[in-house]
């Protein structure tokens, strides 16, 4: 299972920019407009500097952020009650993740292939499709195909923005005014919590920790993450933008609604280059999340039996997105709910990163900075402020 290869952080991209990120940050463009942009843009770079301090633990110490923050625990019972609530977040988490991305992804075939599409028929070719990339377990070619997928994502959005030709002044007031709309909380929370994901820290540090790469690798490696952070930084903003011009209705109700603001331009064509985007978005996300979670049990659990808990896990991920896809239980309302709540435990996973990368285990080269303290104390803070301000 080694990587071989650099262009890990794309593992990355493909993993936040989901069904989840489309429907966030079509609800910001839509009900907002763009005033809601310099958030988007402090979550992305947020998300960069969080990202750099998860990869830095795994080449200093050897093992990815999930065992790094149990050993944290002073006693075998903290450490073993750390690893149960690690693996059950996670795999719980990227469970209901995996739903949206499955039905993301099938939401595109339909917008691609109409309504003559079998949609049982459909979701089960896609979740056998998942499984078996899933099986063969050659990352190498995982990769490959998330590539393709990102590389999707990022014509069919940037096209429909470069269609628009959105207002110079409109992007400079939305990035640096900082205004905060009336109602709008919620979704700065949600954008931040879509943005920075938590189960992404474990999955980034993970693979670097698998490729066995030494502390002399991390400059490679922090230009790896920023090139790949900002690719998926830009893709959301795309979005944001492209769904401020979405007209005609008077409610989003999935991300395929940025068609209406594409309609003027591409005419019919509008809904296919969308659902090409959203199909590529829930695809990626729908076999990143499983194997994040996969890959976080086998940090955490080593042994004879690792293989079989790595298969099983990924395999009860998948299996639950199917049943709750089969259910219908993913309106954009849940979604939603989703990214806030991750927003919530975002402050919980940056404090122990915190923790960690100050502890003495951590050689002073590559310990934090104090901006760099300051800057994570700040974001969790402000994450709590936010979640504050809605309950």
């Amino acid at each position: 299972m080694q990587l071989k290869s650099r262009g890990i952080g794309l593992f990355v991209t493909a993993a936040f920019i989901g069904p989840g990120t489309l429907t966030i940050c079509t609800l910001a463009g839509f009900y907002f407009k763009l005033n809601l942009l310099w958030a988007l843009i402090l979550s992305v770079t947020a998300t960069y500097f969080f990202q750099e301090m998860a990869i830095r633990i795994s080449l200093v110490l050897k093992q990815g952020l999930a065992k790094s923050m149990v050993q944290m625990g002073q006693s075998k019972y903290w450490k073993w009650i750390l690893s149960v609530i690690i693996s059950c977040a996670i795999i719980i988490g990227n469970s209901a993740y995996e739903a949206g991305n499955i039905n993301g992804a099938l939401l595109g075939l339909k917008g691609i292939f109409g309504s003559d599409l079998n949609e049982l028929l459909a979701l089960l070719v896609l979740v056998i499709g998942i499984v078996i990339v899933l099986w063969i377990q050659r990352l190498k070619w995982i990769k490959i195909l998330l590539m393709a997928l990102v590389f999707l994502m990022s014509l069919s959005f940037i096209v429909a923005v470069m269609s628009l030709k959105p207002s110079f002044t409109e992007l400079v007031s939305g990035t640096f005014a900082f205004e905060v709309p009336q109602g709008s909380w919620s979704t700065i929370l949600a954008l931040i919590g879509t943005t920075v994901v938590p189960y992404n820290l474990f999955l980034h540090s993970s693979l670097v920790e698998m490729e066995q790469l030494s502390a002399q690798d991390l400059k490679k490696i922090r230009l790896d993450t920023l090139l790949s952070i900002g690719l998926g930084g830009i893709i959301s903003i795309c979005i944001l933008i492209t769904s401020r011009y979405i007209t005609g209705v008077t409610e989003v109700t999935n991300a395929t609604d940025m068609s209406f603001a594409l309609q003027h331009v591409f005419g019919s064509y509008a809904l296919i280059i969308v659902s090409v985007g959203l199909f590529a978005a829930g695809l990626s996300s729908a076999i990143t999340a499983p194997l994040a979670a996969a890959l976080i049990t086998k940090d955490l659990y080593t042994g004879q039996k690792t293989k079989l808990w790595y298969t099983l896990t990924w395999l009860l991920v998948v299996l639950s997105g199917l049943i709750f896809s089969l259910a219908g239980k993913t309106p954009i309302e849940i979604i939603r709910l989703a990214q806030i709540s991750n927003g919530l435990l975002l402050p919980i996973v940056i404090v122990m990163l915190l923790v960690v990368l100050n502890s003495k285990k951590i050689d002073k080269e590559h310990r934090n900075s104090w901006l760099q303290n300051i800057f994570g104390f700040l974001f969790a803070a402000l994450t709590l402020l936010l979640a504050s301000r809605i309950f």
